[in-house]
C-alpha cells in the first residue's frame, strides 16, 4: 500500500491497537544518575512519587510570573531569649536591651522549560485546536501522540527532581532536590552496611526536621528505588519484623510503611557504580518540597499546549520552502525546597540482590 494512500480506515485495519482508548507507554526506567543508562533498566519503576509531590502554580493573577521563585531564610537558627531559670534566676538590669532581629538571606531557583513537539498532517486525522480535548475520538492517532508527549515530559521531570544537581540554578537544566543539600550537610548520609537500610532510613527520619508550623515537623514520606525497597524488606524479614502494609491516603492504595511513613517508589538514581539512594522528605505545609509551574492551571502537572507553525528554510525570494504544523507540549517548572532540612538523602546503598549478596 503506497504511503500517500493510507487513510484512517486502512490504518485501523492494519493495526487494531489504535482502536483502544490509549496506547500503553513502556515501563518507567530508573533514573540514570550521571550515567548514560541506568545500571539495570529491567528493574523498572512504579513511579509513585511524581503523583504525590505537590504541583503549585506560581502564576500571579493579572501579572507576569517572576523568573525566579525567591526564598527568604534566616542565616542562623532563631535565637530564643533566656527565660527559664537553670539553677539561678536571670537578674534584671536597668536599661539593658537585646537584639530581636535575625539576618536574612535570599535563595531561589529559576524556572526551566521542558518541551516537545508533535507534528501533524491530514494523515494523522487530528485537529490542532482539539489535540487535548477529552471528547475527541479515542482512536485519533494525533491525540495518542499528544498523550505520549505529555507522559514523556512528566517522566523527564520526575527524573530531574531526584537527580538534577547543576553547579548553579542559572544553568540550562532544572535544579533538582539534590541541589538544595549544602556541601557537608548532616542531612546527606552515607550508607553503612553495619546499620543497613533500617539504621539509614531511621537517621534520615531524624534529620528531616523543618520548622513547619513554628514548632517543627518531621518527614512525610520516604522515596526509594525498587531495589532499595527490596533490601529494606529483606532486613525487616531477617529480624522477624512483619513489614507494615496499610492504606495510604497519598496513593489511595495499600502501601508499604516504615516507622509509619509511606515508602514510595520513584526515579531515584541507579547509575552504573552499583549503588542507589533513598530520600526522606517533607511534602506538606509551608516547609514542604513542591514543584512550582507557570501556567497550566487546569492540568494536574502544570502542562500546557500551544499550536506551532514553523518555516524550515527560505528560497531566494524569501519564501518558505517547507513548514511544520503541530502542537508544542511543554511545562515551565522550578523545584522549591523552603528549608534544607526538609530533605535528607541516604547514598551508597548497594544495588545487588540482597537475598544472594549481603
Amino acid at each position: 500500500m503506497p504511503f500517500n494512500t493510507i487513510t484512517r480506515d486502512s490504518l485501523e485495519i492494519l493495526n487494531q491497537n489504535y482502536r483502544l482508548p490509549g496506547v500503553m507507554p513502556r515501563p518507567v526506567p530508573p533514573s540514570r544518575g550521571a550515567a548514560i543508562n541506568p545500571q539495570d533498566p529491567s528493574f523498572t519503576v512504579a513511579d509513585e512519587f511524581i503523583r504525590v509531590i505537590p504541583f503549585v502554580s506560581a502564576t500571579m493573577s493579572g501579572r507576569r510570573p517572576y523568573a525566579r521563585q525567591y526564598q527568604v531564610l534566616t542565616q542562623n537558627p532563631l535565637a530564643e531569649p533566656e527565660f527559664t531559670a537553670r539553677g539561678a534566676a536571670s537578674p534584671w538590669v536597668t536599661g539593658e536591651t537585646f537584639p530581636a532581629g535575625e539576618e536574612l538571606e535570599i535563595s531561589g531557583s529559576r524556572f526551566k522549560k521542558i518541551s516537545t513537539e508533535v507534528r501533524t498532517d491530514e494523515l494523522m486525522v487530528g485537529e490542532l485546536s482539539d489535540a487535548w480535548a477529552d471528547d475527541q475520538d479515542s482512536d485519533d492517532i494525533f491525540k495518542v501522540q499528544v498523550g505520549l508527549a505529555r507522559t514523556a515530559i512528566i517522566r523527564a521531570l520526575s527524573e530531574a527532581i531526584l537527580f538534577s544537581n547543576p553547579v548553579t540554578d542559572d544553568d540550562d537544566v532544572l535544579a533538582g532536590v539534590p541541589f538544595y543539600l549544602p556541601a557537608g550537610s548532616p542531612n546527606d548520609v552515607t550508607y553503612d552496611s553495619a546499620r543497613g537500610m533500617i539504621g539509614g532510613l531511621s537517621e534520615l527520619e531524624a534529620r528531616t526536621t523543618p520548622s513547619d508550623g513554628d514548632f517543627g515537623a518531621r518527614a512525610d514520606v520516604f522515596v526509594v528505588s525498587e531495589r532499595a525497597r527490596w533490601r529494606l524488606l529483606k532486613e525487616l524479614e531477617d529480624k522477624g519484623v512483619t513489614p507494615d502494609f496499610m492504606h495510604c491516603p497519598w496513593t489511595g492504595r495499600v502501601q508499604f510503611h516504615f516507622h509509619g511513613l509511606p515508602v514510595l517508589g520513584g526515579r531515584v538514581p541507579e547509575p552504573t557504580d552499583g549503588t542507589t539512594e533513598a530520600w526522606a522528605m517533607k511534602l506538606v505545609g509551608p516547609t514542604g518540597v513542591r514543584v512550582l509551574h507557570v501556567g497550566g492551571e487546569m492540568d494536574d502537572f502544570g502542562l500546557r499546549h500551544e499550536t506551532i507553525n514553523t518555516a524550515i528554510g527560505l528560497d531566494g525570494n524569501g519564501e518558505a520552502q517547507s513548514a511544520t504544523r503541530g502542537v508544542e507540549v511543554f511545562g515551565i517548572y522550578a523545584i522549591n525546597v523552603p528549608e534544607p532540612n526538609a530533605i535528607a538523602r541516604l547514598s551508597g546503598i548497594p544495588i545487588a540482590d540482597p537475598f544472594t549478596t549481603p
